[in-house]
């Protein structure tokens, strides 16, 4: 799911009986419309007013990332790599110029983090992460591109829980957003949490077990729950899309 730049619409993957695949409705709530039946996974990211970026997902074709014209149904090539099959652990980031993935490939020190430059081709490796958490909503970059705020697993007193880490992409500098063990966010579950970096730059937005979404503060580490989010529909297994301008939120929400 993914808002365009003037926040007027939402592109959303559907599925209806035997029909899938992607569509655009006012960010209002009406006028669905069918744009293609290309088969794709994750978030939807726009491109401009006319183009949406997406992971592929076809066992016969090479993991990519490509755009499609919401007008004619064009489809190009963005970018291929070893992206993971989850279609959830990358970032386009404009203001870098690059693609800033998850590589598909484990090795024993962990899985890393890679930046894939548009301009020459080349990607180099960000960061090695041990117990990197590799659930949907893996990572977030920063709206000004310099940070990587991720989750990874840690041992408090022989019990694995998660905590949530603030990178600097570039001097590697690290400090701890949602400490593992603290009693505030004792039962912070990383599979299925909505995760979003507010777009002013100053708030993530992650998910408590039976606290609904809940605003973390980066500066100050202060968090609160979201009036009206409370809900486990709507996080269980949701994805979270924070407006351009930051005044609203869209949720996708599983009813039983």
């Amino acid at each position: 799911m993914g808002i365009s730049p003037d926040g007027k619409q939402v592109a959303y993957w559907y599925q209806h009986r035997s029909k899938a695949g992607l569509a655009v409705m006012s960010s209002t709530g009406g006028n669905p419309r069918h744009v293609s039946e290309e088969n794709g996974v994750g978030p939807i990211v726009w491109h401009g007013p006319d183009e949406v970026l997406f992971q592929r997902s076809s066992p016969d074709l090479p993991r990519a990332l490509v755009l499609l014209h919401l007008k004619t149904g064009a489809v190009r090539p963005f970018f291929a790599g070893d992206l993971s099959a989850s279609g959830h652990e990358w970032h386009y980031v404009p203001s870098r110029g690059e693609i800033i993935y998850v590589s598909d490939r484990v090795s024993p020190e962990g899985r890393s983090f890679k930046a894939h430059s548009l301009g020459t081709g080349t990607t180099r490796t960000l960061a090695t992460i041990p117990n990197l958490l590799t659930f949907r909503n893996t990572f977030q970059v920063s709206p000004d591109g310099r940070h990587i705020a991720y989750g990874r697993w840690v041992d408090v007193g022989g019990q694995r829980v998660a905590e949530m880490r603030l990178r600097s992409i570039e001097g590697g500098e690290e400090k701890v957003l949602l400490p593992a063990g603290d009693e505030s966010h004792e039962g912070w579950r990383p599979s299925g949490y909505p995760y979003a970096w507010a777009p002013h730059g100053s708030h993530v937005l992650y998910d408590r077990r039976g606290a609904a979404i809940q605003v973390l503060e980066i500066a100050t580490g202060a968090t609160w729950p979201i009036n009206g989010a409370e809900d486990d529909a709507i996080y269980e297994w949701g994805v979270v899309t924070w407006s351009p301008e930051g005044s609203f939120l869209a949720l996708t929400r599983y009813r039983k």
